[in-house]
């Protein structure tokens, strides 16, 4: 044992006087055992009100009133919501068609694997401090202040634009599905829906996301069995397929984007090497089971296992997806999306809808292009919150003497929400007004869509090198924890291999992920740019901020910081022994 390890949790006597191991626990409304659990709604005895900072505006609170009321269930839905999407259901529809059924599994198998190391390094850190802004505060407290700053501002400009994306998305997909709506209306309708949402607080927002997470998986598995039943057959043509689209020639393109002299096993490899780059698109939003940290009201509990579920159940639903999609549809299928021949993503590019389609069911291919649109809008919700939270969690960093200006982000209502923060987020929103005059609107949020993908490649990486550091800085005789310990919340497995398999899968789908740039010709500039530019961004702000803003050096082992000022840190929900179909639905849905 560790004779620097304390017996308690450092910041308990120092940080929390209430949760001492020598304090009555009776009056403290986060005593072990006490709380609700998902099943047991006990209300915690009201806390004083905190004391409001000078230059705090009457009537916005301050940025201690983020409100911890979501648990598990709460956290694993708006993790899911957040990441089933555009990606798995139309996207993978362009997978197939580059890399053939083989190709396309071992794209997302590939792609998951990395993204299992990176979820699992942040999981542990998240675990052990849940605090807003975590994904920007571990580089920080981990690596450098300037890179954790630069961090924070990638990840706040990838969900910010993200909500633009998707909403313009989600008026392509609706005039797709009925060409007499406005583009317009529906934008501004998107809009209004998803800012009202997340303005009406945590525990409403929690609440719907619940209820869209566990459609979307509804959604998913039924399309998973609906391809398994055509394959056998189901519909008005009868045609039975079998393992047909997974012979020989069905397995891999034949060569890589119709380049005849990119054939064989090099066409095959930067193929599915493209693949890659295209499936890490769909798995954007498995990590924002840390975004939720300081919002979670059992994170003790809550965290360790959401991490670990949000990504088996997403990995396994994404592969299932893929292959039982690969077993109705072939990869030379004129209807599927090309890569290098783009179309407005409508519903009809969804190879689920393309299944439907050619197995004669008229009566289908409606329904699942209105659940796309609500899949796509519903994403375009999660996206908001991630993004207003993010920037609240940097503001909540700023000192407000120093910077009045910028520290209003971190201002909440009554209710604990951030509407400076929301309102901020939504900067870009207006920029979806332009697919409404045509011309290269698409093609530009095309761009910003792949741009997007590229800036949370670049957070994942930190992420992992965060954890590296973290994971070290534990090897000293100076950390106040131990992995080994029963009390440590999470030890992930296969550290720090995993780690530094994370980072180096993040960093080469990001150096490679433009390759095909090089190789077609003419060369095209904003292809380029949308490879590329999301990496001289983050190396200019951090440049910037590490020379003008933020002049400390690189953190050192012994000024790693540990410590934690979540008063609720240590509650535990109050466990009951139910019976066996409660305890899986429980361990499935939280």
């Amino acid at each position: 044992m560790n004779p620097h390890i304390p017996t308690h949790p450092p910041w308990t006597s120092a940080l929390v006087p209430e949760l001492s191991p020598h304090a009555d626990r009776r009056g403290s409304a986060y005593s072990e055992g006490e709380g609700k659990s998902d099943d047991v709604e006990m209300e915690p005895r009201p806390r004083p009100r905190p004391r409001v900072p000078p230059g705090a505006r009457k009537g916005l609170g301050t940025h201690y009133d983020l409100r911890p009321l979501l648990v598990r269930r709460h956290i694993l839905m708006i993790s899911l919501s957040g990441t089933i999407g555009m990606g798995i259901l139309i996207g993978s529809g362009q997978i197939l068609r580059l890399c053939g059924s083989a190709g396309a599994l071992l794209s997302y198998l590939f792609t998951g694997f990395i993204l299992h190391c990176v979820v699992s390094s942040l999981g542990e850190m998240v675990s052990l401090i849940p605090e807003s802004g975590a994904l920007m505060n571990f580089p920080t407290r981990f690596v450098d202040g300037a890179l954790g700053w630069t961090v924070g501002i990638a990840y706040w400009f990838c969900y910010s634009m993200g909500v633009t994306t998707l909403v313009t998305s989600t008026a392509i997909l609706a005039t797709g599905f009925n060409p007499d709506v406005s583009q317009g209306w529906i934008i501004t309708g998107v809009l209004a829906v998803v800012i009202i949402i997340n303005v009406f607080g945590i525990r409403v927002f929690g609440e719907v996301e619940y209820v869209i997470g566990f459609l979307k998986v509804v959604l998913l598995v039924g399309l998973i069995i609906l391809m398994l039943f055509i394959n056998r057959g189901a519909g008005p043509k009868g045609k039975v397929h079998g393992v047909d689209y997974w012979k020989a020639k069905y397995r891999f393109s034949p060569n890589f984007g119709g380049k005849e002299n990119l054939d064989g096993d090099l066409g095959r490899f930067l193929s599915i090497w493209k693949g890659m780059t295209l499936a890490a698109f769909g798995y954007i939003g498995i990590e924002i089971v840390a975004v939720t940290a300081s919002e979670a009201k059992y994170p003790r509990d809550d965290l360790p296992r959401a991490t670990k579920r949000i990504f088996w159940l997403t990995f396994s639903l994404y592969l299932a997806a893929i292959f039982s999609v690969s077993l109705a549809v072939p990869y030379t299928d004129g209807g599927l999306s090309n890569l290098f021949d783009p179309r407005n993503a409508t519903g009809d590019l969804s190879p689920f809808v393309i299944a439907i389609k050619n197995a004669g069911i008229t009566f289908l291919p409606g329904f699942v292009s209105a659940a796309l649109i609500f899949a796509n809008m519903s994403t375009a919700n999660t996206s908001l919150f991630v993004a207003s939270r993010t920037l609240y969690g940097m503001a909540v960093k700023l000192d407000h003497d120093t910077h009045p200006v910028l520290s209003v982000f971190r201002h909440t209502t009554k209710n604990g929400v951030p509407l400076a923060a929301i309102f901020a987020s939504c900067i870009f929103a207006p920029l979806a007004y332009l697919q409404c005059g045509g011309g290269n609107a698409q093609e530009l949020l095309g761009v910003f869509s792949q741009i997007e993908t590229v800036a949370c490649l670049i957070v994942w990486l930190c992420q992992c090198l965060a954890f590296i550091r973290f994971y070290h800085g534990l090897q000293t005789g100076t950390a106040p924890y131990d992995r080994a310990s029963g009390d440590y919340p999470y030890a992930s497995p296969g550290q720090p291999a995993a780690a530094y398999i994370g980072a180096v899968g993040c960093a080469l789908l990001i150096l490679f992920n433009g390759f095909d740039v090089f190789i077609f010709r003419p060369f095209k500039q904003a292809d380029f740019l949308a490879a590329y530019l999301a990496v001289f961004v983050f190396v200019l702000i951090y440049a910037v901020t590490k020379l003008l803003v933020v002049r400390t050096p690189m953190v050192g082992a012994a000024e790693m910081s540990y410590s934690i000022h979540r008063e609720a840190f240590d509650r535990t929900r109050v466990r009951r022994r139910r019976g066996w179909a409660w305890e899986f639905a429980s361990w499935v849905f939280g």
